[in-house]
């Protein structure tokens, strides 16, 4: 198999996990009730094909970068994503730990997890239950 096979494999592997994560969150009956949405259609959730930086860098096929993102009332925006960004507390060194799932609630708040692909059901659910633990954060916050 070559480089170029196994890389496609492995995106569209990446990919199955995002839809079936997608799919998940979009049917759960506890995120439909608080008033939680998945974004889809056109591109949401997956990097460009032919990612430029708006011209700073030649193509590069970003497919790869997969996420799942769920919006709720105001200015609530959970960004599931399956290739986490960690920034090393005493380097500072930024790394992507890829496969790892992590919940980006702005650029200020990460939340880290101890999950990793292939996900499975049960994976889903603690995923499904820290977007709802983190949106009632939310709403509690902009209350008080």
């Amino acid at each position: 198999m070559t480089f170029e096979e196994v890389r496609t494999e492995y995106e569209q592997q990446r990919e199955q996990e995002r839809i079936g994560l997608a799919n998940y969150l979009a049917a759960h009956e506890e995120l439909k009730t608080a008033g939680l949405r998945v974004i889809t259609g056109g591109s949401a959730g997956k990097g460009s094909e032919h990612y430029t930086s708006h011209g700073r860098i030649s193509t590069f096929d970003l497919r790869n970068w997969k996420w799942v993102e769920v919006e709720g009332e105001g200015e609530f925006d959970a960004v599931i994503s399956l290739n986490m960004l960690d920034i090393d507390s005493k380097t500072k060194n930024i790394h992507s730990l890829y496969d790892r799932i992590g919940v980006i609630l702005s650029p200020e708040e990460w939340v880290y997890t101890s999950i990793d692909l292939p996900l499975s059901e049960a994976e889903k659910e603690q995923i499904a239950q820290l977007v709802l633990e983190q949106y009632k954060k939310y709403k509690q916050h902009k209350e008080d």
